[in-house]
């Protein structure tokens, strides 16, 4: 996994960039930066391309610094489960690292990330209960166009959507008590929702303010 980039922004630069992908980042040695806070996920120090290697390698000019992600699986200490995460898992990650770094900086990075592909999907959970039609007036500021869709798979239960005319982009609100049911990873306590388990003490804050 690589990455080219016009100039070599330097240790301190890079990092605060790395912080948007993962805030645990910090310096390492060797000129490295430690992406994860757990010595998983490296960035190696930078390497200046010459004309003669940017030419045999077929890159353009204008990139000049390289940087490339080293990924070591770390196992836990007396444990049978094996490494904190899978080679799979790290190798995705580093992708969408490099990736990200390149679209900042103005550079390029190998392999490509296919997620770069998919619709861009932004969640946003609120402390308290907000009515649909307050989602709609804010997003309708920014989104001209802006207007009901029947959606046949949510619509049932509760969840409004809103599309522009060209399908480009979409908004929902999701009402309390389907959030945690419907979406994953979604806070358990915005959906009011709970998995109980006899062994386990268990608390959750409703949006309200009251604890159960």
């Amino acid at each position: 996994m690589r990455l080219l980039l016009p100039a070599d922004p330097g240790r301190e630069q890079l990092l605060e960039y790395v912080h948007l992908f993962d805030p645990r980042a910090r310096l390492a040695g060797a000129g490295r930066i430690n992406v994860d806070g757990e010595r998983e996920v490296h960035i190696t120090q930078g390497s200046a391309i010459g004309p003669d290697v940017a030419a045999e390698a077929g890159i353009p000019v204008q990139l000049t610094a390289a940087f490339f992600v080293q990924n070591n699986p770390r196992g836990v200490p007396f444990s049978l489960d094996g490494p904190l995460n899978t080679k799979g898992e790290l190798y995705e990650a580093s992708v969408r690292l490099v990736n990200g770094l390149a679209l900042r900086l103005d550079g390029t990075a190998w392999p490509s990330a296919t997620i770069l592909d998919e619709p861009l999907r932004a969640t946003v959970y609120t402390a308290r209960e907000v009515s649909p039609g307050l989602v709609h007036e804010i997003a309708a500021r920014y989104v001209p166009g802006l207007a009901p869709y029947a959606n046949p798979t949510f619509g049932p239960v509760g969840v409004s959507t809103w599309r522009t005319p060209d399908g480009q982009f979409e908004a929902q609100h999701w009402p309390r008590g389907v959030v945690a049911g419907l979406l994953p990873h979604a806070p358990r306590s915005v959906g009011d929702e709970l998995f109980y388990h006899r062994s386990q003490s268990w608390a959750v804050q409703r949006p309200a303010g009251s604890w159960r």
